[in-house]
Formats: C-alpha cells, structure tokens, sequence
C-alpha cells in the first residue's frame, strides 16, 4: 500500500493540464462539470479546458461560459461520436503542449482536491493512467468505479466494488485496473506513444480499447480509492441515475465488444 503526499516546491515547473470535456446533452450537466472544474486550481498546476460541442441541437455559445477557467470552445459540426469528440480536444491539448489531459465526461462533478490528490502517483513507475474512485452523484457514499476487469472469455466487463458502500469496504490505496472510464488523469506520453481513441467505436468501449493499447505499451493504469468524482450515471447514454443503457447505446455497447475481440485477437 503506498500513501504519497503532495509538497509544493517552488522550484518545479507549473505542470498544465488539459481538461477534455465532450458536450452533447443537458447544459446544465456540463455547467456543473465546467464549476466543479474551476475549483480544482491550484498555485503550481496551469489548467487549459477543452469543451468540445458535439451537440448540433444543443449549441452551447461563448456567452454561456462564465466560470473562472481557460476554456477553448471547440464546435463539431455534427456529432462525430465521444472518440471524435475527445481526439479533436486531446489534439489541441498536445499542440498546446500540455504535460497531463483529463478525459472527464460531463455527467461528472470532481473535487477540488482531485489533481493534488492524483498527481503524485505519476511518480510510480511505469503509471501512465490515475482514476479516483467514482462514487454515485445521488449516491455520494456509493460505489459506481474503483477499478475494472475484462473476461476475455465472455468479453464482458466487471467492476468488482460497484454499489457497495465506501465506508463498509476495505480497499488499498491503489488498485491497478485493465481500463477506466468517465475521469481518466493520463500522462501526456501515453498519447504519444499510442495515439488516439478508436472512432469507430462512436459511443461506448472505445475507452476500454484505448487503456488495453496503453497497457500493451509498457502503461500502468491505477485507481486511487479516494472518492474524488461523482458520476450522474449514463445522463446522455441510457437511463439517467441508473446503469441502463438506452436502446441505441446498448446496441453499440454490444457491438464494440465484438470489434474489440477482433482487433484485439481476444
């Protein structure tokens, strides 16, 4: 179990960080995420957002965006998926030379204290990938995500503490994971290295398949059990507050898998 603390030194560079959200859906879902966003800055962390607009019949405008962030709006022209959505954002973020890139969707409200919490555990060896722990957003106490399995088998996905309560679980400070999702903390290098998220996927599993390059590159992805993010769960994919699918994304769900196990020679 590693317990790392976070000491500001005044010598080390102002790390930036890219702040990736995808739009499409309720504003006022992304208005939360963009708020609880603006309260994680911090004297040594420079934070570029990216909101990227995938929602032709729901354009969010520059006049809407009144937080006290460096937010980039970036305008799809239609809906190119969430993997379309996130490589235009991640695309920018590495132009602008940006040393980490949150991947945060924006049905998720995140704590104040999420990059000083997160940040030290880049200094594990090999980690290139950081989650906290996701708890329920009605729920604050529940478990939606502390890490995820892959049966190969079956191709299905298991996450071991979901619905528990926090308090009634003894978890260790990290747990290391095949895949995370809806607030992955990446380092830069991992984009570099492997490139972008599979559009073809268009919405769902194209996360997974991205942290399963990731890990074949030499990249630790790890969860830290603190409950840093709050998920509303599936508000723009399926049945808000609940983990149901929506017909459409349950057919992509299903689909993808299937994709994955090709590709992947599973």
């Amino acid at each position: 179990m590693r317990h790392l603390s976070y000491h500001i030194d005044m010598r080390r560079k102002i790390e930036t960080i890219g702040v990736i959200i995808v739009h499409f859906g309720n504003k006022k879902d992304t208005f939360e995420c963009l708020e609880s966003v603006s309260l994680t800055s911090h004297e040594k962390i420079l934070l570029k957002v990216y909101l990227v607009d995938n929602d032709p019949q729901n354009r969010i405008s520059r006049g809407e965006l009144s937080f006290n962030l460096h937010i980039k709006l970036l305008t799809q022209e239609k809906n190119l998926g969430f993997g379309g959505g996130v490589n235009k954002g991640v695309r920018q973020a590495l132009k602008d030379r940006c040393d980490y890139i949150l991947l945060l969707n924006n049905d998720v409200v995140v704590k104040k204290e999420l990059f000083k919490s997160l940040i030290p555990y880049f200094n594990i060896k090999n980690v290139g990938i950081v989650s906290p722990l996701i708890a329920y957003y009605d729920n604050p106490k529940k478990i939606w995500c502390t890490h995820g399995y892959f049966n190969k088998k079956f191709a299905f996905t298991t996450y071991p503490f979901m619905n528990k309560y926090i308090h009634e679980t003894s978890l260790p400070d990290t747990i290391e994971s095949d895949f995370g999702a809806a607030c992955l903390f990446i380092n830069s290098k991992v984009f570099k290295k492997i490139g972008f998220l599979d559009e073809r996927y268009f919405i769902n599993v194209e996360d997974v398949e991205w942290c399963f390059r990731a890990k074949k590159a030499g990249f630790k992805l790890i969860y830290v059990t603190k409950p840093l993010a709050l998920h509303k769960i599936s508000a723009n994919a399926g049945i808000r507050v609940t983990n149901l699918l929506s017909p459409l994304s349950a057919y992509f769900y299903a689909r993808n898998f299937f994709i994955l196990m090709r590709d992947h020679k599973y």
